[in-house]
C-alpha cells in the first residue's frame, strides 16, 4: 500500500480526534454551564478533562502525518514549503489553534482546581467570580477553536485557489 495513502488516512484520524475534542468538548461545556449543582459541574469538568486530552494527541498526529503528507505530495522540507500560500495559511491557523489551546488547557486546569476547592468548601471568597471568568473564557475558546478548525478544513479543500 502507498505510504502517502496511509499517511492521509492517519491524518483523517487526527482530524476526527480534533473534531471530537472540539465539538464534543463544546457540547459538554454547554451542559456544564447549564448545570446548577456544583458537584455535577465538577463531574462534568472531569469528563471535559478526558475529552481535552484528545486534543494534544490529535495535534501530534496531525503534525507528523501532515509532514508525511507534504513529503508524499513531493515537497521537500526546505524553503519550498514556505513559498506555497495554502500550506503557510494552514500552518499559521494550526499554530494559532495549538497555542490558544495550550493556553486554555492551563486555564482549564486552574478552573478544575478552583471548582474542586469550591466543592470541598475551602475556596477563596472570590472563587465564584474567578469561576465565572474561567467559564466565559472557555465558552469563547470553543467558538474560536471551531472557527479555526473550519477555516483549516476549508483551506484544505480550496488549496489551489
Amino acid at each position: 500500500m502507498n505510504f502517502y495513502l496511509i499517511s492521509r488516512f492517519i491524518h483523517f484520524i487526527g482530524i476526527g480526534l480534533l473534531a471530537t475534542s472540539n465539538f464534543g468538548g463544546w457540547i459538554i461545556h454547554n451542559k456544564y454551564l447549564k448545570e446548577d449543582n456544583l458537584n455535577n459541574q465538577f463531574q462534568l469538568l472531569k469528563v471535559l478533562k478526558i475529552i481535552g486530552l484528545l486534543s494534544p494527541i490529535a495535534s501530534g498526529i496531525m503534525i507528523f502525518s501532515g509532514i508525511s503528507n507534504l513529503l508524499g505530495l513531493g515537497f521537500s522540507l526546505n524553503a519550498q514549503i514556505f513559498s506555497v500560500r495554502w500550506i503557510m495559511e494552514k500552518l499559521t491557523l494550526f499554530a494559532i489553534a495549538l497555542i490558544y489551546g495550550t493556553i486554555m488547557a492551563i486555564r482549564s486546569a486552574k478552573r478544575g482546581k478552583l471548582v474542586a476547592s469550591m466543592v470541598a468548601g475551602n475556596a477563596v471568597p472570590e472563587a465564584f467570580f474567578q469561576k465565572e471568568r474561567y467559564d466565559k473564557s472557555a465558552k469563547i475558546f470553543f467558538i474560536i477553536q471551531s472557527v479555526l478548525f473550519l477555516a483549516i478544513l476549508l483551506r484544505s479543500v480550496f488549496k489551489y485557489q
